[in-house]
């Protein structure tokens, strides 16, 4: 990979991150006022919250890693527009990566209630519940790593080709 590949995959992995923050920021906005007593943070806020971003770094650690393979295909093909299709492909690896951290949350919310029950979020983190935040983590980060090879194949649907030629 030569110097402007890894510029552009340093600045793609930059707002990977800090998409993936600002969705987290959405999903726990009705968390927030109820983490804080007085001054401090709740324990299980912070573990709710660790847990989401790691979920999330591990998908964007494949993303970004599938990234650069696509970097190198883009460049190699010597196409006129490189950089235009640069961001393109950054831009929907990016936004598959958003989409299936999302999409796994939900399913994972769906399925904490099989192993702890339907429970109110907004009382657990008011109560300061910490395991009800772990379990609930763990099933996440747990099926975010067990679907990663499928989503390694998603991503790779989505890498761009290089047209070889077939001679007779």
């Amino acid at each position: 990979m030569n110097t402007t590949n890894e510029i552009l995959l340093v600045s793609f992995c930059i707002t990977s991150v800090a998409m993936g923050l600002f969705i987290i920021q959405l999903l726990l906005r009705k968390l927030k006022p109820k983490s804080e007593l007085g001054n401090k943070i709740k324990i299980s806020y912070g573990a709710w919250v660790f847990f989401l971003f790691t979920a999330l770094s591990i998908n964007t650690a494949k993303t970004l890693d599938l990234l650069g393979e696509a970097f190198d295909l883009i460049t190699k093909s010597n196409t006129e527009n490189t950089l235009l299709n640069i961001f393109q492909t950054s831009s929907i690896f990016i936004g598959l990566n958003i989409l299936w951290f999302v999409i796994w949350l939900s399913i994972s919310n769906v399925l904490s209630i099989i192993l702890i029950g339907k429970r109110n979020v907004s009382k657990e983190m008011e109560n300061n519940n910490i395991s009800y935040f772990l379990i609930r983590g763990v099933i996440l980060i747990g099926i975010i790593i067990s679907f990663l090879t499928l989503y390694e194949s998603l991503l790779r649907a989505f890498l761009p080709t290089i047209n070889a030629p077939f001679y007779h």
